[in-house]
């Protein structure tokens, strides 16, 4: 079967066993709502009282709940099998590692192609394993930056399975406009005041810790939850900076709290790519960020922002310090952001390099 590029988006699965909100739901769900709109039938997989679900069950995707309990679940493949034959989509699209084999083992018992993204930087474990995965049990996998895409072939995916399409930022929902002034009075923080924030889950990952014991002179941010709140809040008070440390929790809607900062940071220890930095740049905010994964690749040193060794506090304190006390730089940097944002890393590119590879398998028949 040959597809021409005007020819109809294909219709697709997407097989998601993640039933939290990060980065890569957010990757997930707004691909599959750039297909809806684009006229593909869509089908949402995922598990019962998942947040996508949620999200998406407001918009024109069907969502089919599945409880799917570790990589092995004999009878979630049963599930989704039933789903595919149900709804014979012409590609079916793997969003986590557990959808990867399940929804993978699913879609060949179907003879259906099939897709799968890796969002981590951490490369798969050589063996037997893997082979069977990348090898066989897919027909592509996704990376969403070049450091992931490095980390598959050192773990020995092979290169021609491997397609670089990165994460991306809704550039018209993200912007600079928004105000953040009623979070800066919410938090008791003056108009005046330095901000430094940080958003994502708070895990040992995101590297919130590096950023308290960089200890900037400013008031700083936190916008999530995780298992790390707690010894967070130890941390800070601690250090004597409790009173300068918010912690806001899980917020629906981060704009808001992104346009209260003067900068974003990112001190991780592995990112894939980094959601979060992208909609920070979207908004026209420089990033401070660890030269780790994809942060790279989002963050041009010196023009969008400063990357920094991974876990090298003392480089953080002083990119954080540079940048916080030059309101010039600052301007000019938020502004490189916002242009990168948009020419690089905008919504509809990232939606209409799925398609062309939908239209790639596709035409292989």
């Amino acid at each position: 079967m040959i597809l021409a590029m005007n020819d109809p988006v294909p219709a697709s699965v997407h097989i998601d066993a993640i039933d939290t909100w990060s980065g890569g739901q957010v990757q997930a769900t707004g691909l599959a709502l750039g297909l809806a709109e684009r006229g593909g039938r869509v089908v949402w997989v995922c598990p019962p009282g998942a947040e996508s679900a949620a999200r998406l069950a407001k918009a024109d995707v069907r969502v089919v709940t599945i409880p799917m309990r570790g990589q092995f679940d004999v009878l979630a493949v049963a599930r989704l099998h039933a789903v595919l034959r149900r709804h014979r989509p012409e590609v079916i699209h793997c969003h986590s590692s557990h959808a990867h084999t399940l929804g993978g083992i699913a879609a060949r018992l179907a003879r259906m192609p099939v897709v799968a993204t890796k969002r981590t930087d951490f490369p798969p474990a050589h063996g037997w394993l893997t082979r069977w995965r990348y090898g066989r049990l897919v027909d592509r996998v996704i990376a969403i930056s070049e450091g992931v895409r490095r980390a598959m072939l050192s773990g020995g995916v092979p290169p021609q399975r491997i397609v670089l399409i990165h994460s991306s930022v809704d550039c018209d929902h993200f912007h600079p406009g928004i105000s953040g002034g009623p979070v800066r009075r919410a938090l008791g923080i003056g108009p005046g005041d330095l901000v430094v924030g940080m958003v994502g889950q708070l895990i040992t990952r995101k590297g919130h810790d590096l950023l308290l014991r960089a200890q900037p002179d400013c008031h700083v941010i936190f916008c999530g939850d995780g298992p790390q709140a707690d010894p967070l809040r130890e941390l800070a008070a601690s250090l004597g900076m409790a009173s300068r440390v918010h912690f806001l929790g899980f917020r629906e809607d981060v704009r808001p709290v992104l346009a209260a900062v003067d900068v974003l940071a990112m001190p991780s220890r592995l990112e894939g790519l980094g959601v979060a930095a992208l909609e920070a740049m979207a908004m026209g905010l420089p990033v401070v960020a660890s030269n780790v994964g994809g942060l790279a690749e989002c963050v041009v040193d010196g023009e969008t922002g400063r990357l920094v060794p991974v876990e090298h506090v003392a480089s953080l304190a002083r990119a954080l310090r540079e940048t916080l006390g030059d309101p010039r730089l600052r301007r000019r940097m938020g502004e490189a952001s916002r242009r990168r944002a948009d020419q690089v890393f905008g919504r509809n590119a990232m939606v209409e390099r799925h398609i062309a590879l939908y239209r790639g398998l596709l035409a292989k028949d």
